[in-house]
């Protein structure tokens, strides 16, 4: 650091001698110096301007819930209510989540008290059907996407063997559409509005990569493809009005 101090202290103020004839280094540098900070000028007094008469760029959150045919909101979410502006979750709708997650049941027909993909994919049906009117292209795309998001950030990597289980190494063998969101985590997420427990924890909830656009774009594919192959009619549960 000393030495690097004095470097700098001899650019900035020292002399070269040689013989008779003195180098002033400083003149030489500030003189560079002054003709970069002329050509940035008209830079450095352009962001001025836009910055204080520009256009600003705000996202406020509570915007979010706007309602319109290219705005995010869309019909048939999960605990949002349709056909208005909503920045809280529906008590009736969440209580319908919760109670079709609890039901649910494995392959081997155990309770597993949570949703697979299958189960998000029969419950994004249900929405689809008791939704006022069909969803355009991109409100459809968006609620995919909702499907989606919450299966790769909620999962946890976790295997059918039981929603309590972190075996992260084993859930990832089985392959990425594997797993189970126990019911309170949902609960959490949808209902407290908060990050689940155990997020935070080694191989706990929070996703091992992060979760990017082309992988969530894939996944939303693959749970419209589900959807279309589902009917509901194995899930009597989601008949019943909430």
């Amino acid at each position: 650091m000393a030495g690097f101090l004095a470097l700098v202290g001899f650019l900035t103020c020292g002399r070269i001698s040689f013989g008779r004839g003195v180098l002033d280094i400083s003149r030489d540098i500030f003189t560079k110096r002054f003709w970069i900070l002329l050509a940035l000028f008209p830079l450095f007094l352009l962001l001025k301007f836009v910055a204080a008469f520009g256009p600003r760029l705000v996202l406020d959150l509570s915007s979010l819930s706007f309602r319109g045919g290219t705005k995010i909101t869309h019909d048939a979410s999960f605990v949002h209510p349709d056909g208005v502006s909503s920045t809280s979750p529906r008590p009736n709708l969440l209580g319908g989540l919760l109670d079709f997650a609890s039901t649910r049941r494995g392959l081997d027909g155990k309770p597993r008290d949570g949703l697979g993909l299958m189960d998000i994919a029969h419950f994004h049906v249900h929405r689809l059907k008791n939704a006022p009117a069909s969803l355009n292209d991109m409100h459809s795309q968006i609620a995919l996407g909702e499907c989606a998001l919450t299966w790769d950030v909620l999962r946890g990597h976790q295997c059918y063997d039981g929603p309590g289980e972190h075996d992260r190494s084993a859930c990832m063998l089985k392959g990425r559409l594997d797993g189970v969101i126990p019911t309170s985590r949902l609960e959490q997420w949808f209902g407290q509005e908060r990050l689940p427990d155990g997020w935070w924890d080694f191989e706990g909830v929070r996703p091992a990569t992060p979760v990017g656009l082309v992988s969530a774009t894939v996944l939303a594919n693959s749970v419209g493809k589900l959807a279309r192959k589902s009917s509901c009619d194995s899930c009597p549960s989601l008949h019943t009005p909430y």
